[in-house]
């Protein structure tokens, strides 16, 4: 009985800090105003989401279109954000950063102008963070549409992080946040 006690708490203990992969997919098209978020956990695709805007409100649905979501994000859920996401930024590695663009506003010139300019965008944001996380690989597809309208940018994430470490920043950034709302 000892032993599986002990077994199981060290299995426990490795789920805890061993880091796992993680991968976000992400497309937003800007003239439909529609996007698509997809979240997978070990090859197991958890969720997929379509979202659109209308003003200050962000519209989710699910795969199925049976909940539809709004919500308004207030001063403290961004302060709250905002400290989450410095308190993960050291504690993440991402392993792939994939950009992907699909730019055309039917006459070719305007086209390929465009299309540059987002691509040297996408390059200079993904050598920022190329300066933070050394060892990420990074991928840009830029395809341009000569003689369609179309803008449309997707991104794929590939990273890992251990549960702890997101428990841990979600309480560090839970405490400051309070701490702050009180002065």
């Amino acid at each position: 009985m000892r032993n599986l006690i002990l077994t199981v708490s060290l299995l426990l203990i490795f789920f805890v800090i061993l880091p796992f992969n993680f991968k976000i997919k992400f497309s937003y098209n800007f003239q439909e105003n529609l996007g698509v978020f997809c979240f997978s956990f070990l090859k197991l695709k958890l969720k997929l989401f379509l979202f659109t805007f209308k003003k200050n409100t962000l519209i989710i649905k699910t795969k199925k279109h049976k909940k539809v979501i709004e919500f308004e994000v207030s001063q403290s859920q961004i302060k709250f954000i905002k400290q989450l996401s410095i308190q993960l930024k050291d504690k993440i590695k991402i392993k792939d950063l994939v950009a992907i663009s699909h730019i055309g506003l039917g006459e070719a010139m305007e086209s390929a102008i465009l299309s540059g300019f987002i691509n040297q965008l996408m390059c200079g944001l993904l050598a920022y963070v190329k300066n933070f996380k050394k060892s990420a690989n990074m991928v840009i597809r830029s395809h341009t549409s000569f003689n369609k309208v179309k803008t449309e940018i997707s991104a794929m994430c590939n990273f890992s992080i251990s549960i702890f470490d997101i428990l841990y920043s979600i309480l560090m950034s839970f405490a400051i946040t309070k701490r702050t709302d009180k002065y």
